[in-house]
Order: structure tokens, then sequence, then C-alpha cells
């Protein structure tokens, strides 16, 4: 896992903060960037923020610069925890952006915590996310990826189509492989594997965006019937399958939910034609336009 820490400059944060997580079982599983443990050079945090898997701040000492890498990681829905030493007044504010607070008495406190935390949070990284596998979009693009949602997000790859919508914490776009017109992806932001390891945010971030991509597939494309699924036996992102029923489909293959494979099989071999990709693009199209316009912040 890619963490990053950030903190004040006024206190030792090199003997306080950066040595003892050096030396402790956290800088052997996993990557550990802090902002200024080489003077010599500069790194452009805004963009560690945004790849990074978690924030860790140090907000016993407010500060400036703090608040705009607090910033950056909250635009990003990089998810964010604060810890600060037992006694220390901190900013109110920071329950605005997190729920994930750690009051410890020292550094080997300090440390302990944060395991604990990482583990009971369940942000620790799946070994296998980084093994790629070719996969094939729906136009026949051909990409080496790991875990497709963390390359979406980071704009490694473009889904077909861009964004049908996007929120805070979450992301909907066709499906990447299946051409099959209203095959809504919705999918996390951040990577994780399970809806127990929402944050609260999430949860009411997810349920609404979720009612609101059902409405959009309805009206705008006339999707009457959806088989909603998703699979936690894989390394890859969260994501939910918002399979559309079509009966031109299902008069072929059947009406129970086991037919959805045979499906997408299909679809993957046989519907990659110019005229099918054309109907694709303009569901698509529909509900972004649709979504767009019940749904955007007025």
């Amino acid at each position: 896992m890619k963490i990053y820490f950030c903190h004040s400059r006024d206190f030792d944060y090199k003997n306080d903060l950066y040595k003892p997580v050096r030396e402790s079982v956290l800088n052997k599983q996993h990557e550990i960037i802090f902002p200024h443990e080489d003077e010599s050079s500069t790194i452009n945090t805004k963009d560690v923020i945004k790849n990074s898997d978690v924030v860790f701040a140090e907000v016993s000492f407010p500060a400036t610069g703090l608040g705009i890498e607090l910033g950056w990681a909250d635009t990003y829905a990089v998810p964010i925890v604060c810890f600060s030493k037992t006694g220390a007044k901190i900013s109110g504010s920071l329950k605005f952006i997190t729920k994930n607070f750690i009051e410890y008495v020292d550094t080997e406190d300090l440390v302990e915590k944060t395991q604990k935390f990482l583990t009971s949070f369940k942000l620790i990284s799946v070994a296998n996310t980084n093994e790629k596998r070719e996969i094939v979009d729906i136009k026949g693009n051909k990409k080496q990826l790991g875990c497709l949602g963390c390359a979406i997000q980071k704009g490694e790859v473009e889904s077909p189509g861009g964004s049908i919508a996007s929120t805070k914490y979450f992301d909907a776009h066709q499906d990447y492989e299946i051409p099959i017109p209203g095959f809504v992806i919705l999918a996390s932001k951040r990577h994780l594997q399970s809806v127990d390891e929402f944050t609260n945010e999430e949860k009411t971030d997810f349920i609404e965006f979720l009612s609101h991509l059902r409405q959009t597939m309805r009206k705008a494309c006339g999707v009457q019937v959806v088989y909603l699924i998703q699979e936690e036996d894989t390394s890859h992102h969260f994501h939910v399958w918002m399979f559309p029923r079509h009966d031109w489909l299902m008069e072929r293959f059947g009406r129970k939910i086991q037919s959805v494979r045979p499906i997408m099989e299909y679809a993957r071999e046989n519907m990659k034609t110019p005229k099918n990709l054309q109907k694709v693009d303009e569901a698509m199209e529909k509900m972004k336009k649709y979504f767009q316009k019940e749904f955007a912040p007025k």
C-alpha cells in the first residue's frame, strides 16, 4: 500500500515521526512517503497524494500547507486518517473531511495504533493487485493492466466513452470489455473490495448514486429490469455490475441470472460491430444527458 504522511514543520518530525515509522514493520509492509525526508529534492505532493491509497496526517500542529494537502486528499477521495498527540487541540473542521482519528501518547504508541488501524480498516493491499493481464476493450484495443478500476481512476486507461456520471467517491461507466448497450459499472474511486469497507460518507454516497443510476437507466434507455451483481472473490476494484436485462438477449439465453455469463461471452465475441458500438455510444450519451439534467448540482 502507498501511504503518504503529511504534517506541520513545527515539531521534530524527523525524529518523532519519520524515524519511528521507518524503523517499524510499517516500512516493510508498505510504501511510505514523507514530504521532507530528502531536503535536497522536492516532490510533487499533489500527484503523490492523488496516487496514494491513504493519507496519514499529524494534526497536533496546524499549518497552512498541511491544510492544502488534506484538501487535495479530500478532492481525490483518498482516505484520510488524522493522528494527534494526547492533549493537543486540533481543528474542529477536520471532522468534515474524515471520521478517522487516532490519539497517541508517544512514538511507539503511534506506530502500534497506525498498524492496528490499517488492519481493522481493511486497507491492506491485495498482494496480486499489480499482477497484469491482457484486457481487450469493447473496441478491440488491448492493454496490459493490473487492477482495471485503479487504472481508470489514475488515468492510465479511459473507459469507453468516458464517465457516465461521477460523485466524490464513485464513478459510473460503460463496461470496459462487454459491448452491451446500457451495461453500467458502478465503481469505487479508491481500491477496496467490499461494502463493509465503506466509510460512512461512502455508504451514503453509494446508495444515492446507485438509485440515481438505476433511474437513469430506466428513463434514458428504457431498461425495465437489471441484475445487480458484486463479486468479492477478486483482487480488483470494488464494482457493481448494473446488467440490463434486454428482452432481445433474454429471448435467446433465458431470463434467469445464470444467463448473464453466457450473454457476456456472446457479446464479447459477436457484438463488437460498428452498428452495435454505435448503439452503445448512443446509450451512454442518453444516460449522461439524463443524469446531468436530473441529478447534477444546481
